[in-house]
């Protein structure tokens, strides 16, 4: 808690400081506060959407959720405005030869992960 408030008056102070909005939804998320999380991470994104590592965290939090096809989506979205288009390119190739979504949610299950983890 004395972390979110802290960070809560730092992103008074800067409120466009992108590392410090993207640590606020780490810390939300940490907590399983999903929503608020999820948007610190579209705040982050907004502010610089080609710095890729807010990109990812928002993703991570999407597989984390179980939601492989949004996960997926959000990594190529990262790759189009983040990656120089010769390494997109071999990105969406790398992409494409993962299995579908739905062999991650059983590959998951099977491992005993949840979205309640």
């Amino acid at each position: 808690r004395a972390a979110l408030r802290v960070s809560a008056s730092a992103m008074r102070a800067c409120p466009t400081d992108i590392q410090l909005v993207r640590e606020r939804g780490k810390l939300l998320l940490r907590r399983r506060d999903i929503e608020l999380a999820r948007r610190a991470f579209d705040s982050a994104i907004r502010l610089d959407r080609r710095e890729a590592y807010s990109w990812q965290c928002r993703a991570v939090l999407e597989a984390q959720q179980l939601n492989y096809s949004g996960a997926r989506e959000l990594f190529e979205s990262a790759a189009r405005q983040c990656v120089p288009p010769h390494l997109a390119r071999s990105s969406a190739r790398a992409l494409s030869a993962l299995p579908p979504p739905q062999v991650f949610a059983s590959m998951s299950s099977s491992l005993g992960l949840s979205k309640t983890q």
